[in-house]
């Protein structure tokens, strides 16, 4: 049989197995149930993620399955493409549990999610099309990710160059554990963008010229505890150059 006619007969067989509603029949279910989800693993990823998600299904370039097995649940990675200098963004497809091995949900569950999140790149000159560092993603709001990547960079350009040109204070619970005080300047300059975690507007003056954001960093971890840096930075806009910083509230605690 051509390998091409096998793969459609094997997501049609998914696909079909994915249509039957769990029912009273229980313990008859369960084997086909088993079955379902044994197939979804070992299918190639352009034909799961065809099964899965639909005509989508043809942009996926990776899954989780490498990660964590299929019965946790399911991430399908879509190609990625360059929105920010050195920032890729992608979508993500989310397949609840239920979804891939036809288990009962509970109610509010939601089978299938889409989200678009982003990846710094590793060096200067990379490709986006090439992207697949899918450990290492933040989320931020579309509309955001330009002015507010730029902010980090030319904090973290500032921060290295000499003495800052805005006010920035570091307040930090692991003083103790680290060994040193908190140094905003230091932090600012040594900022890696593949920590990255979270990226979110606060808000704009009521004139419009001023803009606060809220950046978080997982920066490892401390006697087994997630690490998380927040930074709180309000930008003033200068309609030729781009947002000025004018202050970085920094934040470093132990979850």
């Amino acid at each position: 049989m051509k390998r091409g006619v096998r793969s459609a007969l094997i997501a049609a067989g998914v696909l079909g197995a994915a249509l039957v509603p769990l029912s009273g029949l229980g313990l008859l279910w369960l084997p086909f149930q088993v079955a379902h989800t044994a197939i979804l693993e070992r299918l190639p990823t352009p034909i799961l993620a065809r099964v899965l998600i639909g005509k989508a299904g043809d942009t996926i370039v990776a899954d989780s399955r490498g990660r964590w097995p299929i019965r946790n649940g399911l991430v399908l990675y879509g190609q990625p493409g360059l929105t920010a200098p050195g920032i890729c963004a992608l979508e993500i497809y989310s397949v609840g549990t239920q979804y891939v091995t036809r288990a009962r949900g509970r109610p509010g569950d939601r089978p299938l999610t889409a989200t678009t999140v982003y990846g710094a790149l590793s060096a200067p000159g990379e490709d986006c099309s090439s992207y697949r560092d899918f450990e290492h993603l933040f989320g931020a709001e579309d509309y955001i990710i330009e002015d507010a990547i730029q902010v980090l960079s030319n904090a973290r350009k500032s921060a290295g160059a000499g003495p800052l040109t805005f006010s920035a204070r570091c307040l930090s619970r692991l003083e103790s554990q680290e060994g040193r005080p908190c140094d905003a300047r230091s932090y600012l300059a040594s900022l890696d963008f593949k920590k990255l975690n979270h990226i979110r507007l606060l808000g704009d003056d009521a004139d419009e010229t001023r803009s606060r954001y809220r950046v978080t960093f997982m920066d490892g971890d401390v006697h087994g505890h997630p690490l998380l840096t927040t930074l709180k930075i309000e930008t003033r806009h200068r309609s030729r150059y781009g947002p000025e910083i004018v202050a970085v509230d920094i934040k470093r605690e132990a979850l």
